[in-house]
């Protein structure tokens, strides 16, 4: 099989003196091609939620929108907090520092929920008494510690969710707020 390279050569020839001939032509259709592409490129849309990802049956959706239909949306932060003793003065005065600073600092939080503000509710002979597990002003003394301690296990809900059997780790979950639509801008 031979090539013939004078006949390809002519052909290039032949293409290079049509375009040189028609060049302001073959110039504009390049350019409305490329002003078309940027065009296009501004309508272009990134969108990286699990609905665009995942089919409508997969479980991260089932799961996602259960999560949603329970807490109204799927913007929480839960961390965990591990100490020897939760309920020193020490520890307690840490949550509380960063509790407190987590709510100040932090945008579009809705609530911070932890140990430092849990509020206990026990009845009484006049009726009900709610307080604070942990009180504003934190003791010092090992027996009102003793007693934060018992009130914060004496409740089912609290053991279960809030602070471990052992009380050495305990939760701090933070509930944010729906995000606006220019949230980037604040």
């Amino acid at each position: 099989m031979l090539v013939n390279i004078e006949k390809i050569n002519s052909g290039f020839e032949k293409i290079a003196h049509h375009i040189i001939k028609l060049r302001w032509l073959y110039l504009s259709l390049f350019v409305v091609t490329l002003v078309a592409c940027m065009y296009g490129a501004t309508l272009v849309q990134i969108d990286t939620s699990n609905e665009n990802s995942f089919l409508e049956s997969d479980s991260i959706n089932i799961q996602t929108d259960h999560f949603e239909e329970i807490f109204g949306n799927d913007q929480y932060v839960i961390v965990l907090l591990e100490n020897e003793n939760l309920f020193s003065y020490v520890s307690l005065s840490l949550l509380r520092q960063l509790h407190n600073e987590l709510n100040d600092s932090v945008v579009f939080v809705e609530r911070i929920t932890s140990l430092n503000d849990i509020e206990f509710t026990v009845g009484d002979e006049y009726g009900m008494v709610i307080e604070q597990i942990v009180p504003d002003e934190i003791p010092r003394n090992r027996e009102q510690l003793q007693k934060i301690r018992e009130k914060a296990f004496s409740k089912e809900n609290f053991r279960k969710r809030l602070i471990s059997s052992d009380g050495k780790q305990t939760l701090l979950s933070i509930k944010f707020m729906p995000f606006p639509e220019d949230w980037q801008s604040e």
